[in-house]
């Protein structure tokens, strides 16, 4: 089973905007926090280029 892991990282951004009402806490939305941590998880390699945290 040798590269089971390769391949594209996929995501989706529906649901990830705060429910309507909610008030910020902090200085960013939940929003740009996940947009954030996405961006974190898709360019996270180690000086190879592997997905190190797989």
């Amino acid at each position: 089973m040798s590269g089971w892991d390769e391949g594209a990282i996929f995501y989706s951004d529906h649901t990830q905007f705060p429910p309507e009402g909610q008030e910020r806490h902090g200085s960013q939305s939940r929003h740009a926090a996940l947009v954030k941590f996405k961006e974190f998880i898709r360019s996270f390699t180690n000086d190879k280029r592997e997905f190190v945290y797989r």
